[in-house]
């Protein structure tokens, strides 16, 4: 049976070269750039712009190890869970695709996996992660070449390097230390097993999160060793037996995880895939650390203030559930960051205090006053077996004894003795209640004329989730309408001519199309600058109708919210339907900000080899700007009408309760995208533009009335007055709030000939 699938397997190898895909021939990568550049592999060092550490990253892979310093016995384990028959097949195994196959007949899903080592060295190197035919293809065909060029160690060798381990780790070199704090030869048999088998799924199956599945994956890892005669019975069943503890998760090698990640996506924009695979750099960011770690604080305290502080979203034990059953509890709430602590409320609120059972046996005493929330609101809230999650509180000072030179003062109390310091060190720890927010957030902090980016926030904690929000695309809501305004001046529209705010009907090829104003009002006929402030939607459509979607479009991606000829044509963009990211928004909003000059949001000011101290990249004059020719993209005018609009926004508009008590101004906009699925705000002073967005991963709604000026805004204020207050911005502008001149213009179209782009107009009233 064997050799019937070797002799199927080098038939398939001998035509893979002859297949093409549903589109036409397969383009294969060059392989030979895979394998010369594997030994170069090394961390590049990130550095913030003052010139201290903000971290490591090492682009695509991690310290390269060779084979020899790495564990037989972990090889081995390796190999029997991915790829038993690694060292008899050709790169394809038919044998493991039937089965696979099979199993997805008889039960419906994948449960067992057909690819070999040789191919996961193809996609986790060469390929992207797509799912298409084509990409499959590619991968076996690839796959096929690597076995007829290479030997099986050279590949297994470049397979250990470019795997996944978890925490931030590519590669199986410090693999042992990340995981369990220890050198690899310090590890027992179970914990080797676990590192062999954790590669599946590494977030979920973190010890510390699941240990149900971890200790699962490890016993499968172990069996199939056993399996393969590579442990006797003995040594299994002692793995079995072993706890599985894994140790708590650290960032010392990523000091700043946003700028890290951020860069280890986009190192080779900057110099290239083929230079960027090879790493080792020192890369040295715009970023301010000390903007950074504030913007780090405010953000983290604004969004656990939105869940309030620890009691909204409370989650109760079923009935029946063991108080020391952490598996199924832990499982109940999400992740928390290293340091917190979990915990069952085993007494409820009394005597101005909680007790709380906390997960590694020890008991809490959480006193209710020392809660950023009212006692009367935490004892609504809790109940007996309600999960909490808590926050060490720093350690209170020691009171000093009152002395004739001043009364009730606070001193620090050195220990005498032994006894008092081992007394001191067993001081309980005071615990704070607090929230995992469902919503998300994302904060860019750029200057306005050079695109420096000086702080970068991807999400409300790193160690619940390392996905860089900064940069994923979401919808902008009513944030992109400045971009639509600006447009409309452009092709002729006063900023004070009165605009029509009554209903409109658009026939579209996609049905028709109906939008409708926050609370379904409108009032008739207002300014255009007013129409701005008060977002009005039904204003939004009329001016994206009448001037032509591709106009608005030309303009949103001259600006920079969009690639040139990326953004979809279809008359919804007026509200904001077609996604963009933050940090494409933040760039549009300098573009403003910066007279029309548009500014190109930057991360990285020079790229150097350590060994030579040559640049490897640094940015040519200009680099800043979008272009070369610091042109603006329509005439300053117009910029400036637009930006006195935006101030009225945060004057006397949608953002104007947030900005009530800044003493400065700010010119900006709020944006809420269809059902409250995300809440922006992006706003800019002469020299520093800030961009908050706030929801949900899963793109789910969340809750009516969670719009931007409620959820953004008041962040993005609170940001604001930090960047006054250290001194990051100093510079006050004169923008005039605009009203209507006398005599101003009337309700009027733009043109006889109508839109070239939209389909019939059926609403009441004239476009204007």
């Amino acid at each position: 049976m064997s050799d019937l699938f070797d002799f199927a397997t080098t038939l398939v190898t001998a035509a893979t070269p002859l297949l093409a895909g549903p589109v036409g021939p397969i383009e294969l990568p060059d392989i030979d750039r895979l394998m010369s550049s594997r030994r170069t592999q090394a961390e590049s060092i990130i550095s913030y712009a003052d010139g201290s550490l903000a971290g490591t990253t090492a682009g695509r892979l991690s310290r390269w190890t060779p084979l020899d310093d790495l564990p037989p016995l972990f090889l081995q384990a390796l190999q029997a869970s991915e790829d038993e028959r690694f060292f008899d097949h050709n790169g394809v195994d038919l044998l493991a695709i039937s089965r696979a196959a099979v199993d997805w007949v008889s039960s419906g899903q994948l449960t067992s996996g057909g690819s070999t080592i040789t191919q996961q060295v193809i996609k986790n190197v060469m390929l992207d992660a797509s799912q298409s035919l084509d990409r499959k293809l590619q991968e076996i065909m690839l796959a096929v070449q690597l076995e007829a060029m290479f030997d099986k160690d050279e590949i297994f060798e470049v397979y250990v390097n470019a795997i996944y381990f978890g925490r931030g780790q590519w590669g199986a070199g410090d693999a042992a230390e990340v995981w369990f704090g220890r050198p690899w030869d310090a590890l027992s048999v179970g914990e080797i097993a676990f590192l062999a088998g954790v590669i599946q799924a590494p977030s979920a199956l973190d010890p510390n999160n699941n240990p149900d599945q971890a200790v699962a994956r490890r016993d499968y890892v172990l069996n199939q060793m056993y399996d393969d005669g590579i442990i006797d019975q003995e040594t299994r069943e002692a793995a079995l037996a072993e706890p599985l503890v894994a140790s708590e998760r650290v960032y010392e090698d990523r000091v700043d995880s946003w700028v890290a990640h951020s860069l280890s996506r986009t190192l080779d924009y900057y110099v290239g895939e083929d230079v960027a695979i090879r790493g080792g750099f020192v890369i040295e960011t715009t970023v301010d650390p000390a903007v950074q770690a504030r913007t780090t604080e405010i953000v983290q305290d604004y969004m656990a203030g939105l869940d309030g502080f620890g009691i909204a979203g409370m989650t109760n034990l079923e009935d029946g559930l063991d108080e020391t059953d952490w598996a199924e509890a832990q499982a109940v709430l999400p992740r928390i960051p290293v340091g917190w602590a979990r915990g069952i409320v085993t007494a409820p609120p009394a005597d101005g205090s909680l007790t709380v059972a906390l997960a590694d046996g020890t008991e809490a005493s959480i006193v209710l006053d020392e809660q950023p929330v009212a006692a009367d609101a935490i004892t609504a809230a809790v109940d007996l077996g309600s999960i909490v999650t808590l926050s060490p509180l720093p350690a209170a000072p020691i009171e000093a004894e009152a002395s004739e030179e001043g009364a009730n003062e606070t001193a620090e109390v050195k220990p005498d003795s032994l006894e008092e310091d081992v007394a001191a060190e067993e001081a309980p720890v005071r615990w704070q209640l607090e929230s995992i927010p469902e919503r998300q957030v994302a904060v860019v902090v750029m200057e306005t004329d050079t695109g420096n980016i000086r702080s970068l926030i991807g999400g409300y904690d790193p160690g619940l989730s390392e996905f860089d929000r900064s940069n994923a695309i979401r919808q902008p809501g009513s944030s992109i309408k400045p971009l639509l305004w600006l447009a409309a001046l452009e092709a002729g529209l006063e900023y004070d001519q009165m605009v029509l705010d009554l209903p409109i009907e658009v026939q579209t090829a996609d049905g028709r199309w109906q939008p409708a104003n926050y609370g379904g009002e409108f009032v008739g006929t207002v300014p255009l600058f007013t129409a701005l402030e008060r977002s009005i939607n039904l204003v939004a459509a009329r001016l994206a109708y009448e001037i032509g979607v591709e106009t608005f479009a030309s303009m949103a991606e001259r600006a920079g919210a969009y690639p040139p000829g990326e953004m979809e044509l279809v008359l919804s963009s007026a509200l904001g339907s077609i996604g963009t990211t933050p940090v494409s928004m933040a760039g549009a909003y300098a573009t403003i900000a910066n007279g029309g000059v548009p500014v190109r949001p930057t991360l990285v000011s020079s790229i150097r080899d350590p060994l030579t101290g040559n640049a490897v990249w640094q940015p040519q004059p200009g680099w800043g700007l979008a272009s070369t020719v610091a042109e603006p993209i329509t005439d300053p005018e117009f910029i400036d009408h637009l930006t006195s609009m935006m101030r009225g926004v945060t004057t006397r508009g949608t953002a104007a309760r947030s900005f009530a008590s800044f003493a400065h101004p700010v010119a900006g906009k709020t944006g809420t995208s269809q059902d409250f699925r995300d809440a922006w705000f992006i706003g800019f002073t002469p020299e520093m533009v800030v961009a908050v967005w706030v929801g949900r991963d899963d793109n789910q709604p969340m809750g009516r009335g969670d719009a931007g000026g409620v959820l953004a805004a008041p962040l993005a204020a609170e940001l604001f007055a930090m960047l006054y207050e250290d001194g990051v911005v100093t510079q006050d502008a004169n923008w005039q709030l605009l009203a209507a001149r006398e005599g101003a213009s009337g309700v009027v179209g733009l043109g006889e000939s109508g839109p070239s782009n939209a389909g019939q107009f059926t609403g009441t009233g004239g476009l204007y």
